[in-house]
């Protein structure tokens, strides 16, 4: 059975593997340089998806529809969420630990530099 030895303690998987499973899939989930661009962006204010649409493709050529796709698993995550204003939505990061994570991955690729 695989342990992990810590300061404090050794985990055996088997035991305490809820935790870090739901870190695995948080972490597939981020996993993906699109995702990680529309939250770059979000983390800046909120915005429109016709806005997003435009920031992102400066970089990349990612359609509408991709986009919304991205959106909604993020939304179904709880990582984003969205507010009405008639016909148009604005998405914001619903959750601050998501930009502090963003900062720590910045800063980590900045260090492997």
């Amino acid at each position: 059975m695989p342990q992990i030895k810590n300061h404090a303690r050794t985990l055996t998987l088997s035991e305490k593997d809820i935790p870090f499973r739901q870190m695995a899939e948080t972490l597939k989930l981020l996993g993906n340089a699109n995702r990680l661009m529309i939250l770059s962006i979000l983390a800046d204010s909120p915005q429109s998806v016709t806005a997003i649409h435009q920031l992102i493709n400066e970089s990349t050529k990612l359609s509408q529809s991709s986009l919304s796709q991205h959106l909604a698993l993020l939304r179904a995550y709880k990582i984003v969420n969205f507010k009405k204003h008639g016909q148009r939505a604005t998405y914001y990061i619903s959750n601050d630990r998501i930009i502090e994570l963003l900062k720590a991955l910045e800063a980590f690729n900045s260090s492997q530099e």
